[in-house]
């Protein structure tokens, strides 16, 4: 329990050191297999249309202790219909790595689409793809439904390696979304599957 109130403590004061910013959200999941901690930001640099720098870190614990962590940054340029063309640097506990690739990004007052391909440039070659579809439907002035799924795929020269996809249904108050969370992974050429976590999750958008 303590080094679950470490990390999330950790990654709230990442939060609310950054101002200002374009967009922010501090999400918490819980569940059978343990507590993912999720912080991402997104800012539009002044003076430079076209120019964003996205950032996400996650953070996890199972049930056993064990903890992994993501950090990613995403240098985006995008032109007024929404393609456009990025640099992400990452860290894992694997270590360090660089990407490029093309975006597609669009996005209205209750639904947002992201998407990515990108090949690695620091390790062997590899190429990977990530989406990300929100969809929040106005109820009324406080209300709205909450919905987001998540795909990440990654193949190498041996065939695919690693794919997520998280699921989050739920609704959101003023800024604060609830509901049931569904994360699963797929590993190795065979796609073999791991215990699907499932939970609730809460999430705040500043």
């Amino acid at each position: 329990m303590t080094r679950y109130l470490t990390i999330l403590g950790w990654l709230l004061a990442s939060v609310l050191s950054h101002h200002p910013l374009q967009a922010q959200s501090l999400e918490v999941m819980a569940g059978r297999q343990g507590l993912m901690v999720d912080v991402q930001w997104l800012e539009a640099f002044e003076g430079a249309p076209g120019w964003s720098l996205f950032s996400r870190t996650t953070a996890q614990v199972d049930t056993a202790a064990n903890t992994t962590f993501y950090t990613g940054g995403f240098l985006n340029y995008s032109l007024p219909m929404g393609l456009g063309a990025t640099l992400v640097g990452t860290v894992t506990p694997a270590g360090a790595s660089g990407d490029a690739g093309v975006h597609f990004a669009k996005g209205g007052p209750e639904w947002m689409l992201f998407t990515l391909l990108a090949t690695d440039l620091a390790r062997e070659w590899g190429v990977w793809s990530f989406t990300i579809l929100r969809y929040q439907p106005k109820i009324n002035e406080d209300w709205r439904g909450y919905s987001s799924l998540e795909l990440f795929s990654h193949l190498n020269g041996l065939g695919h390696t690693y794919s997520t996809q998280r699921v989050r249904l739920g609704a959101g108050y003023r800024g604060i979304q609830t509901g049931v969370a569904l994360n699963l992974v797929g590993l190795g050429p065979e796609y073999q599957t791991v215990p699907a976590h499932l939970g609730l999750f809460l999430r705040k958008q500043f």
